[in-house]
């Protein structure tokens, strides 16, 4: 019987011809699939992050830091727990566990949110911020969209594959208000892949059923641990501090 004069360049089984063997052909259109899968999907999430996520931080919460948070007193718990909760990320993820940080304005809920996103993000994980105030419009806008714009569905795609979404600022007025059930299929959307949800509202949690409908509030409850921010407008302290000098 002849002997094998050749092995496969990749895992160096023998070989009667110089080429890789069947396995590891198999595995290598195996992982350029997944690459490609992998490029598109990036591809199309930086598009939507663009059209639903970078308009609605500003300067301060795109440069929020966790180090940089002014200490107060009344408000150490919830940023104790804002902080722990970027910190366990992965394991949150594995459970799909999110956060409702609920409370007056001024108490800093966007931007811990925003610092968690960061932390979030600097983890290698897709992370989308949006302003539920603006999400309304943002959907019509896609209805008369210029060419090479992200149409309705890649932003609601944008929404329910991002690894973490944050809802900033729900159940704010806004001009075009997102319906409830455009905000369902977005949280319902995410609820079915265990994929958590950081939401920040003005709104007690104990509301939400009357505002937001019995279905989300559901989802909330089961999938979100709530943080409550009790404390005086930063912007208020601020206003006082200016008049005092």
């Amino acid at each position: 019987m002849p002997r094998d004069r050749y092995v496969c360049p990749r895992c160096g089984a023998p070989r009667k011809t110089p080429t890789i063997c069947p396995e590891c052909a198999a595995r290598l259109a195996t992982e350029e699939k997944a690459k490609l899968s992998e490029r598109d999907r990036q591809k199309r999430m930086d598009r939507a992050r663009r059209a639903v996520s970078a308009s609605s931080m500003g300067t301060l919460l795109a440069n929020a830091s966790f180090d940089e948070w002014e200490n107060r007193p009344e408000l150490a718990k919830l940023f104790a727990d804002c902080r722990a909760y970027a910190k366990e990320w992965p394991d949150r993820k594995a459970q799909g566990k999110g956060l409702v940080l609920a409370g007056l304005n001024g108490t800093g809920k966007s931007y811990l949110a925003a610092c968690i996103k960061r932390e979030v993000e600097a983890q290698g994980d897709v992370v989308v911020f949006v302003s539920v105030p603006d999400l309304g419009g943002r959907i019509r806008a896609t209805w008369d969209r210029e060419k090479g714009a992200p149409t309705e569905q890649e932003v609601f795609d944008a929404m329910t594959d991002a690894d973490l979404l944050v809802l900033d600022d729900l159940g704010a007025e806004a001009p075009r208000p997102i319906t409830e059930e455009q905000l369902y299929r977005i949280i319902d959307g995410r609820y079915r892949n265990k994929r958590p949800v950081v939401v920040t509202a003005n709104v007690s949690p104990k509301d939400f059923e009357a505002r937001f409908g019995i279905r989300i509030a559901d989802r909330f409850a089961e999938t979100c641990d709530v943080l409550i921010a009790n404390a005086k407008s930063y912007r208020r302290i601020l206003a006082e501090r200016g008049r005092r000098g």
